[in-house]
């Protein structure tokens, strides 16, 4: 293991707190329903709980580390293709900042959302300076089949432009990890286990692995496997976040622990 790697893999489940509460059987106050609230996670024995703490100010500074801001929705006003209003990137951002955001990294999920990823970040670095954007590279686990095994694809070529980017990235300390990837077994339908498995893979071999940047790991409905694949391959990677988890408090244990 690199002498910068992370010891574990830290959880990132906070999707909604009806998820939470669901997943982990936590006691929320009622009026602890709107975001931004404020949670601590601590573990007792063989349990994980998230507490709420209050709800956050201004005076308090912030990451948003899963920002999917690379949307039309959010960049031209579109919902599906159809122009629905101006574009209010502006007005997001300025709420941003008010509730004490002062670090957003962008989420790619494609090849060209990985380039386009770097390219926003350094542009709303300059346009919002209250603000310091970093991003992801990397091809989401539903996303893979239309990326990599598209007609007339080249998975490889594919991969090493996917370094190249991270690399070119990382000189100026815009790309700050390797995602979103990992595994969904709930939305197979846009892509099949075996793609997903395969290109995982892949992806922590041919571009976590040279570049010994952590993972922002997607992981909803697939059990053990995204676990066991980190931990058959453990040389490939250095650390992370495991965003959309969606399991037991169990197997989240296990994350923290044993990786």
């Amino acid at each position: 293991m690199p002498p910068h790697a992370h010891k574990s893999v830290f959880l990132l489940c906070l999707t909604s707190l009806s998820t939470i509460k669901a997943l982990l059987s936590v006691r929320l106050p009622r009026e602890h329903h709107v975001w931004p609230t404020l949670i601590r996670m601590h573990t007792t024995g063989d349990k994980i709980y998230l507490e709420s703490i209050g709800m956050t100010s201004s005076s308090m500074q912030f990451i948003d580390i899963g920002a999917n801001m690379l949307d039309e929705r959010f960049t031209d006003g579109k919902y599906r293709g159809t122009y629905h209003h101006e574009p209010d990137l502006d007005k997001i951002m300025e709420r941003a900042v008010k509730v004490g955001i002062t670090r957003l990294i962008l989420t790619a999920g494609t090849v060209q959302e990985s380039r386009e990823a770097v390219q926003k970040a350094r542009e709303w670095n300059k346009l919002y300076p209250e603000i310091h954007f970093t991003c992801t590279v990397g091809v989401h686990p539903t996303r893979c089949q239309q990326v990599f095994e598209a007609k007339n694809a080249d998975p490889d070529a594919l991969l090493k432009e996917l370094l190249e980017i991270a690399q070119d990235g990382m000189k100026d300390k815009i790309v700050v990890a390797v995602g979103e990837l990992g595994l969904d077994y709930d939305r197979l339908k846009f892509c099949p286990k075996y793609v997903q498995r395969k290109y995982f893979l892949r992806q922590l071999q041919e571009v976590a692995k040279p570049t010994g940047l952590p993972l922002f790991l997607h992981n909803r409905a697939v059990g053990h496997d995204l676990f066991n694949i980190l931990s058959e391959n453990r040389d490939l990677w250095t650390g992370g976040v495991v965003h959309s988890f969606t399991d037991s408090a169990e197997l989240g244990k296990e994350f923290i622990e044993k990786l």
